[in-house]
């Protein structure tokens, strides 16, 4: 990127605070080794979402992957 060059935004999403609580009642730490294996994602992004802060979109699509929350087709599952 060049001097006064716009960056490109990126998109960003919220992970509900309900599945945010269901997450951190069966997280056995919060360290950051414990936090990127099991979840894959940063001690910094666990306190965004914690907060109820937008996180990249990407990242938060990884994540309900991962723990089941997210479909094949996109849309969260109930």
């Amino acid at each position: 990127m060049s001097v006064g060059q716009a960056a490109t935004p990126q998109r960003m999403a919220h992970i509900d605070p309900r599945i945010a609580d269901r997450l951190a009642a069966r997280l056995e730490s919060q360290k950051p080794d414990y936090l990127m294996e099991t979840l894959g994602i940063s001690v910094n992004t666990w306190v965004k979402i914690r907060r109820g802060q937008p996180i990249r979109a990407s990242v938060a699509t990884r994540l309900l992957r991962r723990i089941g929350q997210l479909g094949d087709d996109g849309c969260i599952a109930n």
